[in-house]
């Protein structure tokens, strides 16, 4: 199927231009292939003895652990009580809500009784920051076999180490177990589990999605045998990161899993704090063991915080409300195999319900119906028109009556099922406001009744409560017909229960526009991950780069010559706290920041050469550094230290972890193979105070460049060398139509090159005529387009008239800014720092990153700040 927005052909089109470029001189060209072959000579020999090194210490490292482990279970287990699974709340719900008939005289505003707000459902034991996972070495070739399962109506192929097939036999008790670990950890899982976490990269699976992934996969190696299933499952799931636990009892086995959210209807028991679910089985006692597996920290979360992807297969319903007198047609697709896909849901607290993202289907659906009706309104008019379709689009009933038993519904699942009740309409209410209009919304948990209110930014009457210092205005999206404002009559003397939502687009929208104001004053982003912290005060940190000056209220600085790094913290009304950067003769690139459990600042990036904070400095040696800064609640440095890379070969895509005391001392470099599940770069703080800076040097911006200058002029094309190099790609197995683009994408990365838009035209000319033709608005915008790299390893889009561009579905602002990464596995990433934009008509998304697979010619595009992604093969969707 395709989308009726956001990824095109055209789309594509331009990131093809964008890396289609000839413009060096034959001098230039030479001198690059020259630096290039001496780098590779130079690095490669000491790249090769560093990875034999680390290799062979983490095979020693995870053989002696993986002992030690074994004989652990090996020893006797204690057995542990089961406790009943607590039933979701089941309070009598009305048969039949009112519907609001307009009164005589309207009915005046008042506060809502007083509202308590109920304790968060977090675990109280807080685990370490979590780490990249240290992996043993595995053979470019052994023994596989291939399978397949059903993952939700989507056919889903991958290969595997035999051995992994092994079944558990006899009696299980501890010493079956403890066999069974020896036995497993003696294959290739690594490569089954790459293939996972490109499947869940690929579907935006949650943690709940990736275990009944691996639970599924594991039945399918493990055929009809449960047992060694389940224990395949948590051999899988504790390799993969997470904190889970196998149980026995009477011959069977079981899988723990501790879920930091509350779990109805599963049975579970308490061991450090954390409740344990059985998701299979429902036994009262249980065999386990304590001390959990060394490499294991990951809680199971159930929270939905990004669109799932899980294939195409789209429904339609077709729904009609009345507002204002005017009847309006709603047509609604959704997944069908996200339905499937939360059948197997356990039951949550509400708050999972309402912060959950929806389908792409049902989020471009629904952007498609309703931008154009609220497009122009006001906040009340917009809010109005929504709680109006919400009131009367569905059919109500109970779950009782429905289902026999409480159920709560995720938005999608509302135009599946033919009936819903009141906590059902309350979160695809607060969905539509959140995700439409950016509004603020709590809902508000009567007993038997949930309903929402919504906190506008403009003066409305109504019911009210005052959340956090904010008003928040009742809207009832089971109270038939009823305006903002009017408390169902039953409960308007009721005291309800807030419960505070992650409003991810409101903050979203907050954040851009902040952004935005940054960047126009001359700031830049150093990433695009956690550059802006909201404290708990309430209070920003923002965090940057500047290279020529920085303007923002009443600062004015100017940069030393080189990128400055700046540290800024805002109050809410973006008024400036304090402001702080670096000076001195050496450019740094701030990229992380967050707060310690005192409120003080922390900030990370890249630095090289001597550089200054207050009155301490740094400086680099060979390579690229990493610094960590710490200020004070009133912005004054406290200290900066480094992490000493800079003695460190950074050609490789090697995982790093460098520690720190609360003081600034540097406590220690910890080095790992690249994984693919790893993605939490950034500033963490441990339960002890210490401080890690988690990063990549093939992902972290200013580290492992590798740049090569053309002499200018020169009537000579690059042409031959993007030949050259999309032959030898090709003979790598590279997908034949991607090829190019590859090549031109390694090509970019490691020159710095100023290429005029007049030139890519000539180049159209001369070897892709048709494109004149087929795209005239993108060939004619191309020629106000100036392509620029700097020396930071980012990308910018320049134009020649200093304005932004529109090529149909994309919005390319003057100094747009990317970030090109190249991935183990020879894949790439392009992460976009800021500037483009991907939507149609009133509706725009910031794009975050394009992932270009080799093997296959995909390209994955991810945006919006749902993490919303959309798949299209180069071959098959954009050059047919």
């Amino acid at each position: 199927m395709k989308t009726s927005f956001v990824i095109r052909r055209t789309m594509v089109s331009f990131l093809i231009v964008f890396f289609s470029l000839e413009a060096f001189a034959q001098t230039g060209f030479e001198e690059w292939k020259k630096q290039r072959q001496q780098q590779m000579q130079d690095f490669k020999e000491e790249r090769e003895k560093q990875l034999e090194q680390l290799s062979k210490q983490f095979d020693d490292y995870i053989k002696e652990q993986d002992k030690a482990f074994a004989g652990y279970l090996a020893e006797r287990w204690k057995q542990f009580q089961v406790f009943k699974g607590v039933e979701p709340p089941d309070e009598p719900k009305p048969d039949i809500f009112p519907s609001y008939e307009e009164p005589e005289r309207p009915i005046p505003p008042k506060p809502l009784p007083t509202i308590k707000v109920p304790p968060l459902i977090t675990p109280k034991f807080v685990p370490d920051p979590i780490l990249p996972r240290v992996m043993k070495s595995e053979p470019q070739e052994f023994a596989v076999t291939i399978a397949e399962i059903n993952f939700y109506g989507v056919l889903l192929p991958f290969e595997y180490d035999l051995n992994l097939a092994s079944r558990l036999s006899g009696e299980i008790n501890e010493e079956a177990i403890s066999k069974q670990f020896e036995l497993l950890s003696a294959t290739n899982y690594n490569t089954l589990l790459d293939q996972f976490y490109d499947y869940r990269e690929q579907m935006n699976l949650n943690d709940w999605g990736y275990y009944m992934f691996v639970r599924k996969a594991a039945d399918q190696i493990a055929g009809n045998d449960s047992n060694s299933a389940r224990f395949l499952t948590w051999f899988l799931l504790i390799r993969s990161g997470y904190l889970t636990k196998v149980a026995f009892y009477e011959n069977e086995i079981f899988v723990l899993l501790p879920v930091i959210n509350q779990v109805y209807s599963r049975n579970y028991f308490t061991f450090n704090n954390l409740n344990y679910y059985m998701m299979e089985g429902d036994q009262n006692n249980l065999f386990t063991y304590e001390n959990d597996f060394p490499e294991a920290h990951r809680l199971f979360d159930l929270n939905v915080n990004s669109v799932l992807a899980i294939g195409d297969q789209s429904s339609a319903y077709q729904f009609r409300f009345t507002f204002e007198g005017n009847e309006t047609p709603i047509n609604v697709n959704f997944n069908s195999h996200a339905i499937d896909f939360y059948k197997d849901y356990p039951q949550s607290d509400i708050k999972v319900y309402f912060d959950a993202m929806v389908s792409n289907e049902l989020k471009t659906s629904l952007v498609e119906n309703f931008a154009p009706l609220i497009q122009g309104k006001s906040e009340l008019e917009a809010v109005s028109i929504l709680l109006r379709f919400v009131q009367t689009a569905f059919d109500y009933k109970t779950d009782q009556d429905q289902f026999g038993f409480e159920k709560f519904f995720f938005a999608d699942e509302l135009f599946h099922y033919p009936y819903s009740d009141c906590e059902d309409r309350s979160v695809l209410f607060a969905y539509l406001v959140r995700s439409l209009i950016g509004l603020d919304v709590v809902g508000l948990q009567f007993p038997g009744h949930i309903a929402t209110a919504v906190g506008f930014t403009e003066a409305v009457n109504g019911d009210y409560l005052i959340f956090e210092g904010k008003k928040f205005v009742m809207a009832d999206p089971t109270y038939i017909n009823a305006p903002v404002g009017l408390t169902m009559p039953d409960y308007v003397e009721i005291e309800a229960e807030i419960v505070p939502l992650g409003n991810k687009f409101g903050n979203a929208k907050y954040e851009r526009e902040l952004w935005e104001e940054v960047l126009a004053g001359g700031g830049n982003r150093g990433d695009n991950q956690s550059d802006l912290i909201v404290g708990k005060d309430g209070n920003i940190l923002i965090t940057g780069y500047f290279d020529e000056y920085f303007r923002f209220g009443a600062i004015n600085q100017t940069a030393d010559g080189n990128a400055a790094m700046f540290s800024m913290l805002l109050n809410s009304d973006r008024e400036p706290v304090w402001f702080n950067r670096s000076t001195g003769n050496g450019k740094a690139v701030a990229y992380s920041a967050n707060f310690d459990e005192q409120g003080n600042a922390l900030v990370t990036g890249t630095f090289s050469g001597a550089i200054t904070l207050g009155k301490q400095s740094i400086q680099t040696g060979g390579e690229v550094d990493i610094f960590l800064a710490k200020f004070d609640r009133s912005g004054h440095p406290v200290w900066i230290s480094k992490a000493g890379f800079d003695t460190i070969h950074q050609d490789n895509f090697l995982n790093f972890v460098a520690k720190f005391s609360a003081d600034g001392h540097h406590l220690g470099n910890d080095l790992y193979f690249d994984s693919k599940d790893f993605n939490q770069f950034g500033i963490k703080t441990g339960s002890g105070g210490d401080i890690f800076i988690t990063g990549a040097f093939n992902r972290n911006t200013g580290m492992n460049l590798k740049e090569a200058g053309f002499a200018s002029g020169g009537e000579f094309s690059v042409i031959e060398m993007l030949k050259e190099e999309n032959d030898k790609l090709v003979q790598q197995k590279y997908e034949k139509t991607i090829a190019g683009l590859f090549a031109a994408v390694h090509l970019i990365r490691t020159s710095d090159v100023s290429i005029p838009g007049k030139d890519v035209q000539i180049l159209f000319d001369k070897y892709n005529p048709s494109f004149k033709k087929e795209f005239p608005n993108i060939y004619n915008t191309i020629g106000s387009i100036v392509f620029l790299k700097n020396k930071d390893g980012i990308v910018t889009i320049k134009t020649s008239n200093s304005k932004g561009l529109n090529i149909d579905m994309m919005r390319v602002d003057n100094e747009a800014k990317i970030k090109i990464v190249m991935l183990s596995s020879g894949d790439a990433r392009l992460e976009v720092l800021s500037g483009v934009r991907v939507g149609k008509a009133i509706f725009w998304y910031n794009l975050n990153y394009v992932v270009m697979y080799r093997q296959n010619g995909n390209m994955l595009f991810d945006y919006d700040t749902d993490n919303a992604q959309q798949v299209r093969n180069l071959k098959n969707d954009i050059l047919y």
